[in-house]
């Protein structure tokens, strides 16, 4: 059963994103110049990376259950990462066709200008358009998707290959490296489109946070494998919701800086193993069909957010700020949950295959 608070958390984080991106977009934020209606609320994606990277960790430990040779390490992890790619598609696909039909309509481009936009969407199809390949970006929210396949990628055979070596000291070492260089090269994390040394941005913060997931994964185990009075039980749930209360409210001021995204992304670290470790209060919440329900929708919400801003902000231009903020989400929210019942219908939908013969 899935984790009851790790899915709220994920529906929580979801629609505080679209609004941070609505009020980036729209340029005049809700509240005043202390406090923002989640005007730093990019550590959302802290948190989606951390949890992507305690499933990658849990994933590479139950498949070195089984035997494999060393020279399957390669096609064993592509056919991973192909996986993930596949379960992601069908919602991908979805708010691609969305995105890219709204581009061609807001920018009225004619045949040639379509057809060559949808040429450099070709990265953007297959996820990789944050590899540095020139594309169209048709949705530019998917950057997330994409560093993440690639920190799998990166990240997966090393881990089936030698987990504890790679776990215990590769990763930590690489996710704290890579978490300092971000801090010193840049004003802010959410500036993913910064090139840093070889790549974007977006896609070192996606290795390096992927990276805290798979640490986050080992803390979670150790937490799991000792014995707790009812005292620590209490102080490890006191510091797991003050750990989400905080990141929350630091996710509404206005200290967008790297130098204090890298100690919230440790700090979640810590607050989600505590969560997985399923030893304190949040374990009533595992397997409630509410917080399932609403988790499942995060993916969606996350991915139509990019053409519902636009359309807002292309036709609604005689609304306020907090009025387009507020239609924009909830746009997102009725064509996020659009999208989750397309797919959800076509995925129960049987394919008959049919062959003639003569």
């Amino acid at each position: 059963m899935k984790n009851g608070m790790i899915e709220v958390l994920r529906f929580i984080f979801s629609i505080g994103i679209i609004v941070f991106h609505a009020q980036q977009l729209y340029g005049r934020p809700i509240g005043n110049e202390n406090f923002l209606l989640f005007g730093g609320f990019a550590i959302g994606v802290e948190f989606f990376f951390v949890v992507s990277g305690y499933f990658l960790a849990k994933a590479a430990v139950k498949r070195r259950e089984q035997t494999f040779s060393e020279g399957e390490v390669g096609k064993i992890s592509f056919e991973y990462v192909l996986h993930k790619y596949r379960s992601i598609f069908p919602y991908h696909f979805f708010a691609f066709i969305a995105s890219f039909t709204t581009v061609i309509l807001i920018t009225k481009s004619n045949f040639f200008e379509m057809l060559q936009k949808l040429i450099l969407a070709v990265p953007d199809f297959f996820l990789i358009n944050l590899s540095g390949i020139v594309s169209t970006d048709v949705n530019d929210k998917e950057w997330y998707i994409a560093a993440m396949l690639f920190a799998i990628l990166l990240l997966y055979p090393m881990l089936i290959k030698n987990y504890n070596l790679t776990s215990y000291v590769m990763i930590p070492i690489l996710s704290l490296s890579l978490l300092g260089i971000i801090s010193m090269t840049g004003e802010s994390f959410s500036r993913v489109r910064d090139w840093i040394l070889i790549t974007y941005k977006g896609q070192l913060r996606g290795i390096a946070e992927i990276g805290c997931g798979v640490i986050c994964y080992n803390l979670s185990d150790f937490l799991k494998s000792k014995e707790f009075t009812k005292f620590g039980k209490r102080l490890l749930f006191s510091i797991e919701i003050m750990i989400y209360v905080l990141v929350i409210f630091f996710g509404n001021l206005k200290m967008n800086t790297s130098g204090y995204y890298a100690p919230f992304v440790l700090l979640l670290t810590i607050a989600i193993a505590i969560t997985f470790s399923e030893i304190t209060l949040t374990k009533k919440l595992k397997g409630n069909k509410i917080c399932v329900c609403l988790g499942a929708l995060s993916l969606s919400l996350y991915l139509n957010q990019a053409y519902c801003l636009e359309l807002i902000q292309t036709y609604g231009t005689s609304y306020s700020n907090t009025e387009k903020v507020i239609y924009c989400t909830g746009l997102s929210v009725i064509c996020g949950l659009i999208c989750k019942l397309v797919v959800d219908w076509i995925k129960k939908k049987p394919i008959h295959i049919t062959t003639n013969h003569t």
